[in-house]
C-alpha cells in the first residue's frame, strides 16, 4: 500500500472527511489546516494535488468516505 493510500484510509477511519454540498472538508491529522475536495471535476486545495494534478490523500479519503 502506498503512503498517500494509507493516510487516506486514517483521515477517513478517524472521521476527518466531512461532506459539505457538493465538496468535502478533509481535515489535517495533525494541524489546522483543512482542504476542499471535489471528486467531479477532480480537485484539492492541497500543494501535493496542485502541484501533480492526481489523486493525493484528501481525494483518494473522500473517495472512501462516499
Amino acid at each position: 500500500m502506498l503512503m498517500r493510500e494509507a493516510k487516506a484510509l486514517e483521515l477517513a477511519d478517524r472521521g476527518r472527511v466531512v461532506r459539505d454540498g457538493d465538496s468535502w472538508l478533509v481535515f489535517s491529522l495533525n494541524g489546522p489546516e483543512k482542504y476542499r475536495v471535489t471528486l467531479a471535476p477532480l480537485y484539492c486545495s492541497c500543494p501535493d494535488f496542485e502541484r501533480r494534478h492526481e489523486d493525493c490523500k484528501h481525494t483518494l479519503a473522500a473517495r472512501i468516505t462516499s
